[in-house]
């Protein structure tokens, strides 16, 4: 029996950014991918659900909003200034993944899927500016496994930790469900 393509929707919901103990001052944002077992063929198209007014800075200047850059989900750009700040994010991406798997065994190709939920912090000192998205370093990620049942879906809250040099936290909520499974159709890796 020929291969059958699965399509899962998996929701990505970046709730509250908890500033534990980043001692630089400046501009944060967080983005979110999902990563497969090299050897899975997968597609990902990523959209924006959020749908929250524009944010404005000190100097009533409009920080970056939510967007999708490379197949990535990019959380606002926030401004963290103090110890023990929170930020409420409020970000939500849509991923649809296209997945090739074997009608004989699903169960055991979402198993040996390794799907990976990459989060992943960025940072940019006081002097940001909207068209300097790309000036915009990397500090740390985190990746987190999902265990998605093809038959249950996936549903489940979690805080993230990044790590020590950057102290803070993040919670998620993720939503997963199997939409259909059908005939496989060519689409770019």
């Amino acid at each position: 029996m020929a291969d059958l393509q699965a399509e899962i929707e998996l929701t990505v919901e970046l709730r509250k950014f908890f500033n534990i103990d980043l001692f630089v001052q400046g501009y944060y944002q967080i983005r979110a991918g999902i990563k497969f077992a090299p050897r899975i063929q997968a597609a990902t198209k990523v959209e924006v659900k959020s749908e929250t007014p524009p944010v404005y800075d000190d100097y009533r200047e409009q920080i970056y909003p939510a967007c999708v850059l490379n197949d990535w989900g990019v959380s606002k750009t926030f401004m963290i200034l103090y110890k023990n700040e929170e930020v409420e994010l409020e970000d939500q991406f849509n991923f649809k993944l296209s997945i090739i798997v074997d009608p004989q065994n699903i169960t055991d190709c979402f198993n040996r899927m390794d799907m990976q939920l990459c989060i992943e912090l960025y940072f940019v000192e006081k002097e940001y500016l909207p068209e300097k998205i790309s000036a915009i370093q990397p500090l740390c990620s985190r990746n987190y496994k999902l265990h998605f049942n093809p038959r249950l879906g996936l549903h489940i809250h979690v805080p993230i930790f990044f790590d020590y040099f950057h102290l803070s936290a993040l919670t998620v909520t993720i939503h997963a469900s199997l939409l259909c499974l059908i005939p496989p159709y060519v689409f770019d890796r």
